[in-house]
């Protein structure tokens, strides 16, 4: 695929990673998503590494709930990533204007995405380090997708990350304290935004606006404070509670993986 073969509609959604673009392939009229990476943007090693970084896990990925590359190339300075067109925007969008997901509804996208992020952990060796609401993908066939792999890092054998990259709001208690981290961090961001979709709203704030936390407050909450519950505030199922507990087990080593998740009795 190259810039010839395709007509951009506009633009879908924007972020401090590139320019997203749905873009129709003029030969099969398929309606498509184009990201756009402006190389000014990498002017640095690590910037150049994030580039590359997505394309690589990306283009090896053979997962159905990873979302789907069709190519890359280059243009007038910046690198355009060619994926499916998810039409039904993130799981940000739809709790932004649906409101609160439903449990069944939410245990469905949870089975999908856990067993994307088994296969990125143990097919790939990769870590995601970016897991939010925002960076998983929907569409109208009722599938969800994991996206956005730009600051995402390889593990080698036994080895830990030490990079501070990601959203810093859904990093683990670890990641926040500057310690080494492996895959078990993507869970904690995974349990926190499922977490999100069921509550609506961030689990660390407050219903009440005007008693949330600030940034740093925030921080200092994740890493010294009880982590936020389900219930009683939400009449979910055992099952669903567990689940959230689980993964936002602030101890690493006892925090589920990716494999526990698909065999929880909750999904």
């Amino acid at each position: 695929l190259g810039v010839a073969d395709l007509d951009i509609v506009g633009v879908i959604g924007t972020g401090s990673g590139g320019v997203v673009r749905l873009a129709k392939h003029k030969r099969t009229d398929e309606a498509l998503a184009v990201k756009n990476i402006a190389i000014s943007l990498a002017r640095d090693d690590d910037g150049r590494k994030r580039i590359i970084t997505e394309l690589r896990t990306l283009h090896k990925s053979s997962c159905e709930y990873i979302v789907r590359s069709l190519g890359a190339f280059f243009d007038q300075g910046s690198v355009n990533l060619v994926m499916e067109y998810m039409e039904a925007g993130t799981m940000s969008d739809a709790t932004k204007y649906l409101g609160p997901w439903g449990e069944d509804d939410l245990a469905a996208a949870t089975a999908m995405l856990a067993d994307g992020l088994h296969y990125l952990h143990t097919k790939l060796s990769v870590v995601h380090r970016d897991i939010k609401p925002c960076n998983v993908l929907l569409n109208l066939r009722g599938e969800a997708k994991l996206s956005d792999f730009g600051v995402s890092g390889h593990l080698v054998d036994a080895s830990k990350c030490h990079s501070w990259v990601g959203t810093v709001t859904y990093m683990s208690p670890e990641r926040i304290q500057g310690e080494s981290y492996e895959f078990t961090a993507d869970v904690w961001s995974f349990a926190l935004t499922v977490m999100e979709c069921a509550l609506g709203r961030f689990p660390y704030n407050s219903p009440d606006v005007a008693r949330r936390y600030s940034f740093w407050d925030l921080l200092d909450v994740v890493v010294k404070e009880p982590v936020p519950c389900l219930r009683p505030e939400l009449n979910v199922s055992e099952e669903f509670d567990n689940f959230v507990a689980l993964g936002l087990n602030k101890d690493p080593s006892g925090r589920m993986l990716a494999r526990n998740m698909i065999a929880h009795p909750w999904i």
